[in-house]
């Protein structure tokens, strides 16, 4: 792992806001944001953003859940950059990857969008690629991204996305940042 991961001060969670996109493979960025969240209290101190912070005690990281749509991410993480004065390198973006197999996830550093719309409003916004991402493999079928990452997470699939969840946070959150 990464010691610069230490260096995290903001966790951002991809997705759409709205009912209509909660249990899709578009919102894994967010929902597992809101898992390791549990039990804190959100804010939103900007109508682009939500943010729920650790206890004052422990104030190292702040998440952060858009309250745009996904393609317009990148507004809502430049108004927390400069909300609390960080640099693209302290920002870690949760999202859905439709390059990775379902089950898998990978920590990147200073890599293009691949595609992604969200990631590339981020970019375009920071002007930089230069920031983390956790992304979280959605791919379970053969065609274009597009044509499912909308789409309902099934059963069994939103079991193998708890499961990933539960390493991540055992395996990168809670060793990096803890407590959660």
């Amino acid at each position: 792992m990464d010691s610069k991961l230490k260096d995290i001060r903001l966790i951002v969670g991809l997705g759409n806001p709205g009912s209509r996109y909660a249990n899709t493979y578009h919102n894994v960025g967010e929902t597992f944001v809101r898992i390791i969240t549990k039990g804190l209290e959100w804010e939103n101190p900007h109508q682009l953003l939500e943010i729920a912070n650790l206890p004052r005690s422990l104030n190292k990281v702040r998440y952060l859940i858009p309250a745009t749509f996904m393609n317009s991410s990148g507004e809502a993480v430049g108004v927390a950059i400069k909300r609390y004065k960080l640099s693209p390198q302290e920002i870690l973006i949760v999202h859905d990857d439709s390059d990775l197999k379902l089950g898998s996830y990978k920590i990147s550093l200073g890599r293009g969008s691949g595609g992604h719309n969200g990631v590339q409003s981020v970019i375009n916004v920071l002007k930089t690629k230069d920031f983390y991402r956790l992304r979280i493999g959605v791919r379970t079928k053969i065609g274009k991204a597009s044509d499912f990452v909308l789409s309902r997470i099934s059963k069994e699939e939103k079991q193998t996305l708890e499961k990933v969840y539960e390493e991540i946070k055992e395996t990168i959150i809670e060793k990096e940042w803890v407590p959660v």
